[in-house]
């Protein structure tokens, strides 16, 4: 009598399961996944589950063919290591800001509210799992301040109308609103001299950073260093370029 036994591809992994498989090591102090030891047992079956699971998924993903599939792929492997426990700063502010902001502009650019809102969502609950670390887009607005830029309360009731799950067309119109009232009002203070419109440019970078325009943010810290350069504030240059450096231009590493 012959058996109906299915096969180890076969079986589907869930989620919870490798997060589960997962969730011992930072119980026992690690708080990297980088650290895991990978010639232990344990670790050896995790990442083996985690693998077949992750198999599972970018074939359904290649199925399915559409963005969506793709970005809801990502945000679930991006931060199985976060559901599991791992706690390390560095880590959670790679997978907050460079993983999954980079997801968030995807889900703009597609018009993918929902899954926008999704990613912000998850964004926001990795930041509070973080040591108090100053975020970049507080980091910008006060080297913004620095220059002499003042966000009025006008600048201000703009920047409030601004929530990273809105589609790109009405982020963008927003963004541009509150940047013809910051020229406006570094134009009728222009006897501070130039160091407030380099504040007004690095205040831009800042609010297409936290809305999840990355590629727009590192373009205008960019210009931003160059004016700097210009007038010999090596102080903001120097400031600038470590973001720059540190933030805005993180090599690729594999989820």
């Amino acid at each position: 009598m012959s058996e109906d036994i299915t096969s180890p591809e076969e079986i589907r992994i869930t989620r919870e399961q490798v997060v589960e498989a997962f969730r011992k090591f930072p119980a026992r102090g690690i708080a990297n996944p980088d650290d895991l030891p990978l010639d232990d047992s344990e670790v050896i079956s995790a990442n083996a589950l985690l693998q077949v699971w992750d198999n599972q998924q970018k074939a359904e993903v290649q199925r399915l063919g559409i963005p969506e599939a793709n970005l809801e792929y990502t945000l679930s492997r991006s931060t199985i290591y976060v559901d599991a426990g791992f706690s390390d700063p560095d880590y959670l502010d790679e997978v907050a800001n460079d993983w999954l902001a980079q997801d968030l502009q995807k889900a703009k650019d597609a018009g993918l509210t929902e899954m926008a809102q999704r990613i912000r969502a998850k964004i926001d609950e990795i930041e509070t799992k973080r040591e108090p670390v100053q975020s970049l887009e507080a980091r910008l607005f006060e080297i913004a301040t620095e220059l002499g830029f003042r966000e009025t309360q006008g600048l201000r009731k703009i920047r409030d109308k601004l929530t990273p799950a809105q589609l790109i067309e009405e982020s963008s119109r927003i963004i541009i609103e509150y940047q013809n009232l910051g020229e406006r009002e570094v134009e009728a203070n222009e006897d501070r001299g130039p160091r407030p419109q380099i504040g007004l440019l690095v205040a831009m970078s800042a609010i297409k950073y936290g809305n999840g325009f990355i590629d727009a943010s590192r373009e205008d810290v960019e210009d931003a260093i160059e004016y700097a350069r210009n007038i010999e504030d090596f102080v903001t240059v120097n400031k600038l370029m470590s973001i720059l450096i540190k933030d805005l231009n993180k090599p690729y590493r594999e989820r």
